[in-house]
């Protein structure tokens, strides 16, 4: 990847002394120039040195009233001509941060400050609008180094003028390159993830051994296997995705007035979902090779990988619903935990006799889990003939007693309705619903702003009323 166009500080002198405010600004400086970037800082107590360091200058008034920006050398003299010379042996970084400030302690002299940055705003649009052609203006090159923003936004203060979003396939680009920069700076944790995917298949190898003969005694071992691996990946998919999500939350939030959640989420799905669906898939290669499974590798491979894929947009959904990523990731387990039992097949062969109640049905209808396994169950036991050349083969209890075909299995399982291609059909539904879901939720938490025109509003009537008294 290139290196970084731009390098920004947000106040770095803030809480140091005057001697390490201009020791970091010189550092910022030569690493700027030392890359050949320019470089971007606020601060608002800058001593004269670190305003000799400066080659540009962006002065903000409250309210993100922009009255200046140029070549330092160029300040001083364009608030001259304006009436406001810089007394001598002032420091001029000083002295411009107390032209834009206000003083709210007296009513007349706030307003009197008000009046005066208006008028330095009106005379900076003046000068813009009539090209920038003295002190330095046109077009200037890319500095290395630091600009100075005075004065600040106030409190609750922003700039009155709302970026302009880019086209929309401009913007799913941008996601899209940045989703992908994400995954390669995380490259160490995902070649984790795949070292412990194909860990976990060779252990469950280990613990399992290689099945042989279709038997009756191995119907448990099968059903349990099988459960193991979904629950497994499901699991892994779901904990990236919340963490991924915590981790993006803020920068999200704060971007969110160039982007919508529509086109956030379908830079997630090309990015993110395809990343753990392989991880699963990877799983499933090695685990069919090392355990000799029954059903099809590519049915192994595509369940595992839908359910992944599922369990992540459930993440996503989780942390878009919940307030904060700490709660989301505090909700998240418990909500896994549930889907795994509400899913879990009892690999001893017996049906539910009684009837679950409409709460718990409908749950489980939204587990991952629960399609996942019985998907790679249908898959792996539809047909299957089992052989059994004495009663030692036969389990030792349970409804798996005495089987002799895996539809007869399937039926004691209460899957004798059931294909794989219909609970892969549910777990397709159950990504859309989830996504859905996630799109819902980052529409409801989106951040919630005061619309500039009203605050001013407020804030002048509040000023008539102070006036008035």
């Amino acid at each position: 990847f290139p290196p970084p166009p731009l390098l920004i500080a947000d106040e770095p002198t803030t809480g140091l002394d005057s001697h390490q405010a201009a020791r970091a600004v010189r550092l910022l400086r030569e690493a700027a120039a030392s890359r050949g970037i320019p470089a971007v800082a606020t601060l608002h107590q800058p001593r004269s040195s670190i305003w000799a360091m400066l080659d540009d200058v962006l002065l903000l008034a409250p309210r993100g009233r922009l009255v200046f920006l140029g070549e330092r050398e160029a300040a001083l003299g364009h608030f001259a001509r304006l009436g406001h010379p810089c007394p001598h042996h002032v420091n001029p970084a000083e002295f411009l941060i107390d032209l834009v400030s206000v003083d709210h302690d007296s009513p007349a002299a706030a307003a009197a400050d008000e009046a005066r940055i208006d008028a330095l705003a009106r005379a900076w649009r003046r000068r813009e609008g009539g090209g920038r052609q003295a002190e330095g203006g046109g077009p200037r090159p890319r500095h290395r180094a630091t600009a100075a923003e005075g004065g600040g936004a106030g409190a609750g203060g922003a700039a009155p003028e709302r970026r302009r979003r880019p086209r929309l396939l401009r913007r799913l680009a941008l996601l899209l390159r940045r989703s992908w920069r994400q995954n390669w700076r995380d490259r160490w944790v995902n070649g984790l993830r795949l070292c412990v995917s194909g860990g976990l298949a060779l252990v469950f190898g280990e613990i399992f051994g290689r099945f042989g003969a279709p038997s009756a005694a191995q119907i448990a071992e099968r059903v349990a296997l099988l459960s193991y691996a979904s629950i497994n990946m499901s699991m892994m998919a779901m904990m990236k995705a919340l963490d991924l999500f915590g981790r993006e939350r803020v920068v999200i939030d704060r971007e969110r007035a160039l982007y919508g959640a529509a086109e956030y989420l379908l830079a997630k799905m090309a990015t993110e979902l395809p990343l753990d669906a392989a991880f699963a898939g990877g799983f499933g290669l090695l685990l069919h090779w090392r355990i000799g499974l029954r059903l099809p590798r590519t049915t192994l491979v595509g369940t595992l990988s839908l359910a992944a894929a599922t369990c992540a947009a459930l993440g996503l959904a989780i942390g878009a619903l919940a307030p904060s990523a700490d709660l989301a990731l505090a909700a998240g387990i418990p909500v896994m935990i549930v889907h795994m039992v509400l899913g879990i097949l009892n690999p001893a062969g017996t049906a539910e006799t009684k009837p679950p109640s409409a709460a718990v049905s409908l749950a489980s209808h939204a587990s991952p889990i629960k399609w996942s396994i019985r998907a790679l169950c249908c898959a792996e036991l539809r047909g299957m003939e089992l052989e059994r050349r004495s009663l030692k083969e036969a389990p030792r209890m349970g409804g798996l007693a005495l089987v002799r075909s895996g539809d007869e299995v399937l039926e004691r399982l209460g899957l004798s309705g059931s294909s794989c291609r219909q609970c892969c059909g549910r777990l397709g539904r159950l990504l859309a619903a989830e996504l859905a879901l996630a799109y819902v939720g980052l529409r409801l938490q989106r951040p919630k702003y005061t619309s500039m025109a009203q605050a001013r509003a407020e804030e002048e009537r509040e000023r008539g009323g102070v006036d008035g008294a």
